[in-house]
């Protein structure tokens, strides 16, 4: 038990500082020689004949993703460049910019303990890591409240399908690629499982939510329920308490997630073309459990009416204030506890990549298409590749949507030595012009990914 509560707290306190799993940034993918780039499909392995070892900052990856863009909330009229907010910007012209489904993701992954190595066939990987997965659906009508409010005398706004999902886990993986080269030459297929085990879950699910906004008051009605999964830790009246002893705490639910791969290299000589390589990959195919006798629903239903808030006293301190004004909050929505406890299913959407790269000079510089589906968001990448000796590049550009750069910088002994590693995608190429303090806005899709660690390489066995 006292071991079981001490990776709880030191799960905790990991996340508690990062605030937020993640995949490899796209850039590497084409990088033979990157120890990393097995989280993007699991049937890859170093060309190198080396394993890896890493600890603490052996992987540490952060990715955010959205169907949102910044031009989506940028307007240029007459030469000059408008908020959505400016009065210059109609509700009709912000509306036709967003789409009917905003949603936004984040993903956070720091890998404690990594290890790769090689034995026959065999490439085999695992690690002991955490993550905080958080996916958020977003009713249009959310967003044209910030602009509109109450334009009109009975302005009514629709928040049904709003979902709020967010999960921290402990997360142990295994995975390994094999050589099948002795049925086919050039083919090699891969998979990876990892278990999850969850030290917290919390979610939130608007079935109906309107708001009726009009001079005098606000008319609110809702049908919804929020969900809260943990372990021995109660919050109550603002404070955090632990019923049955720190001893009790511990990890609310578990979860399997399956990420599956191939890759088949068709070695060509013709000139300064060397090999046409294709692949494809899945990953997080799966879900985690959060157990019913760990979780506490709240709903939310009915109507209710909003006249201003009532709970400030300048007689009061700061903290009495604060608090009648969130009692007020909960009053109007309807918020109650209950009795009622059930299994809750945090459930991925896998993210899916397929590949095309061409190998020039025998496979010192590569060009690359890669098409990718994470967040329910599609992109196409173009990857130019180089190996320079130890040291391998990439640039990507984003074709389809988000025309943004990415970039890997890395090095990989060939035999033994330190491998380091930094990625980074989401760096806009486009600028809006005409800002009033003459500083250019970034425009594109609201997608960014940052991937680096230090590994320390040995000797395996060569591939070959």
């Amino acid at each position: 038990m006292k071991t079981r509560t001490t990776l709880f707290a030191a799960l905790l306190a990991i996340l508690l500082p990062l605030s937020a799993s993640g995949q490899a940034v796209n850039a590497s993918y084409f990088i033979d020689n990157s120890l990393q780039r097995v989280r993007l499909n699991p049937a890859f392995s170093p060309e190198s004949s080396v394993g890896y070892f890493g600890f603490a900052v052996g992987g540490v990856s952060m990715n955010i993703g959205s169907n949102l863009a910044t031009e989506d909330f940028l307007f240029n009229k007459d030469g000059q460049l408008y908020t959505f907010l400016n009065k210059n910007v109609t509700v009709e012209e912000f509306a036709a910019r967003i789409k009917a489904d905003p949603t936004l993701g984040l993903k956070l992954n720091e890998e404690l303990l990594g290890i790769g190595f090689r034995i026959g066939p065999l490439y085999i990987t695992g690690g002991l890591g955490v993550r905080l997965d958080l996916d958020m659906n977003l009713p249009k009508d959310l967003l044209l409240l910030t602009k509109q409010g109450m334009a009109t005398m009975d302005q009514t706004y629709d928040f049904s399908g709003l979902t709020v999902s967010e999960g921290a886990f402990l997360e142990g993986h295994l995975g390994a690629s094999v050589d099948l080269s002795f049925l086919l030459p050039g083919l090699s297929i891969g998979g990876r499982v990892k278990y999850l085990m969850a030290g917290d879950y919390a979610g939130l699910k608007i079935n109906e939510g309107t708001l009726k906004m009009s001079d005098e008051k606000w008319m609110i009605k809702t049908d919804a329920e929020g969900v809260v999964g943990v372990k021995g830790i109660e919050y109550k009246d603002g404070e955090i308490s632990f019923p049955n002893g720190r001893s009790g705490v511990g990890f609310c639910g578990n979860g399997l997630l399956f990420d599956v791969g191939a890759e088949y290299k068709l070695n060509l000589e013709l000139g300064v073309l060397s090999g046409i390589n294709v692949s494809f990959a899945m990953s997080d195919i799966g879900k985690c459990v959060i157990k019913d006798r760990y979780t506490t629903i709240y709903k939310s239903a009915g109507e209710a009416e909003f006249a201003g808030i009532k709970g400030i006293s300048p007689d009061s301190d700061l903290k009495t204030n604060f608090d009648n004004v969130i009692n007020d909050f909960k009053a109007v929505a309807n918020i109650q506890k209950t009795d009622e406890q059930k299994e809750i299913v945090f459930k991925y959407t896998p993210s899916m990549r397929a590949g095309l790269e061409v190998a020039l000079l025998d496979n010192k510089l590569t060009t690359g298409l890669l098409y990718s589906r994470d967040y329910r968001f599609d992109e196409l990448r173009i990857i130019e590749s180089a190996k320079l000796g130890r040291l391998n590049a990439a640039v990507s550009y984003g074709l389809l949507n988000t025309h943004d750069l990415g970039f890997y910088l890395g090095y990989t002994p060939r035999r033994h030595g330190i491998n380091i590693y930094f990625a980074e995608e989401g760096f806009p190429t486009r600028y809006a012009k005409g800002d009033v303090k003459g500083v250019p806005v970034p425009l594109g899709k609201l997608n960014t990914s940052i991937r680096f660690g230090i590994n320390v390489c040995f000797e395996t066995r060569d591939r070959k």
